[in-house]
């Protein structure tokens, strides 16, 4: 896995402590130190990089991180 430049691996690091509920896109942004209308960029920069995550935005919600649904054997 390569590494993530460090905006990109905060804000990994925000959405997958938000453990499934939405974190205002504001916040976000305050947080890794860029501007609010930058965000969406970033975002998908990160969803590039890290196929893996399933990442949602809802506008007026901010954005989470999509768990997968558990499912126990029959």
């Amino acid at each position: 896995m390569q590494a993530l430049p460090p905006a990109i691996a905060r804000l990994e690091t925000l959405i997958t402590a938000g453990a499934g509920d939405f974190v205002a896109g504001a916040a976000l942004a305050q947080r890794i130190g860029i501007p609010t209308a930058s965000l969406p960029g970033f975002i998908a920069e990160l969803r590039r990089r890290r196929p893996d995550l399933v990442i949602e935005g809802k506008r007026g919600h901010g954005y989470r991180l999509v768990m997968p649904a558990c499912s126990t054997p029959a």
